[in-house]
């Protein structure tokens, strides 16, 4: 409640208790879903770049699907996808899982005229 005061936010974010994938999956959708993927990864061979997104109407909610140490398994790859979850990149890097959240909030943040 404090960071969502600081920050100046109308809406506390919802924490939840842990999720399968496929439980997630399985909740009503958020109007952008996007999954990072890690570069050259198996079965993300049509992931598009984080700034695809830039120009396009902003969301009302969304969802950032950041992967486990290792990246996502074809299979959860092919699930999201074919939930309409995007399958975007950050670029050629690969980045740790604790600060792919932060940079990829900070962008989208960006491309949404947030910053």
């Amino acid at each position: 409640l404090a960071s969502t005061k600081q920050s100046k936010r109308a809406v506390l974010p919802d924490v939840r208790r842990p999720l399968t994938l496929d439980a997630f999956l399985g909740d009503p959708p958020a109007a952008l879903q996007v999954m990072l993927v890690e570069p050259g990864a198996p079965g993300g061979a049509d992931a598009e770049p984080l700034s695809a997104l830039q120009g396009a109407a902003i969301p009302q909610d969304a969802t950032l699907f950041v992967g486990p140490e290792g990246g996502w398994t074809e299979g959860e790859l092919a699930q999201a996808r074919s939930r309409g979850v995007r399958l975007v990149t950050m670029g050629h890097r690969t980045l740790r899982a604790d600060a792919t959240p932060v940079a990829a909030i900070s962008v989208l943040q960006f491309l949404f005229g947030d910053l």
